[in-house]
């Protein structure tokens, strides 16, 4: 019983992420704007036992992190803070409830306060600064939230989950790939000054593109004006210019751009290391193979209608797992950037210190 449960949550956690990927696909209206579909799951998986059920919004928020890449870095920390406050606040109005409150009531909870978290935890890094978006974040969560419902009613999402062929999963995670990931994206955190940030922000993507990691440069230009936006809410230092009565102030630009850069270099260390550090035999490396599985047989569906595609995918009932991305980095490779790492960033905070 409690294998089967554990296996439940893994492959729901799995479908989570699969259809976070999936959405991808998706035309947007609008440049930030997501429809939620990972949510999906977790609405069918309310029924669960609350021990499994909260695994599954853990496996969840890891196993999403981990895809996108950035696990190791304060969007990692966000994503499965948020995922545990939106899970449990669904959970417990389900029970409070009695199963009286739609899917679409419940989904609509779940957006709410898991966008309040984000904007929360996101002001503790960048500044009450950001709390000026709060608003337009709960109208489009809030929206979304509907379609979230919408589809959790209709798609077949089977309640037992296929079996798999997991062979081509690695025995045991490999240390030296975790310890020296630890180290990369854990002391840029630390550096001081925007010149020293911008220098780990390059050794980054040059770390990036030794893994055989595509480069997207667009989400890091993102990621840093938003920084540098959220940071002249709080205007510090020099005053640069003002528009109208409201001044743009030195401190607050080079702080965001400073805090962006980084996010930013976080970010690529951790898309880089997610083509090394590959899915092994556990309950996180079940859910990591069930994702693989089922991307690779959506990717194998081309020619057919969408959603066609996705119930095709979701009505098998055998998945392989096959490791389609062997590990093209050398060990050494992964020591002397993350010793080139804490280098710039501990140079940064000698030179930071008054003589």
């Amino acid at each position: 019983m409690q294998q089967a449960l554990k296996r439940r949550s893994s492959y729901y956690a799995a479908l989570s992420i699969f259809f976070g990927a999936i959405e991808l696909f998706i035309p947007k209206l609008l440049p930030f704007f997501r429809l939620g579909i990972a949510n999906i799951p977790i609405l069918l998986a309310l029924d669960m036992p609350p021990a499994y059920f909260m695994l599954l919004v853990v496996l969840k928020g890891i196993g999403n992190s981990y895809v996108q890449g950035n696990l190791f870095s304060v969007f990692g920390a966000i994503s499965i803070l948020q995922s545990l406050g939106s899970g449990f606040s669904m959970y417990l109005m389900r029970k409070i409830s009695k199963e009286k409150i739609s899917l679409y009531g419940l989904s609509a909870l779940g957006a709410l306060v898991s966008s309040a978290i984000q904007m929360l935890l996101a002001s503790l890094y960048v500044g009450m600064g950001v709390m000026a978006f709060l608003f337009w974040m709960l109208l489009i969560s809030l929206l979304s939230s509907i379609l979230v419902a919408f589809f959790s009613y209709r798609l077949e999402i089977p309640e037992y989950p296929p079996n798999i062929d997991k062979d081509g999963a690695k025995k045991e995670w490999e240390a030296i790939p975790i310890i020296t990931l630890i180290i990369s994206a854990g002391i840029i955190m630390v550096a001081k000054g925007w010149i020293y940030a911008l220098v780990l922000f390059a050794l980054a993507l040059l770390f990036q593109s030794c893994t055989h990691r595509k480069i997207k440069i667009v989400p890091y230009i993102l990621i840093t004006l938003f920084m540098i936006i959220s940071s002249l809410f709080t205007p510090t230092g020099r005053v640069l210019f003002r528009l109208g009565s409201y001044p743009f102030t030195q401190g607050a630009i080079l702080g965001g751009l400073e805090k962006g850069l980084k996010l930013s270099a976080a970010v690529a260390i951790s898309q880089g290391y997610s083509t090394v550090i590959r899915p092994a035999k556990s309950i996180i490396g079940d859910t990591l193979c069930y994702f693989t599985s089922l991307l690779t047989e959506f990717r194998d569906t081309k020619g057919r209608p969408f959603l066609e595609r996705v119930n095709a995918t979701l009505s098998l009932k055998e998945l392989k797992y096959t490791d389609t991305e062997k590990q093209k980095t050398r060990y050494f490779v992964l020591i002397l950037f993350s010793l080139m790492f804490l280098y710039v960033s501990i140079q940064s905070i000698v030179l930071s210190q008054p003589i």
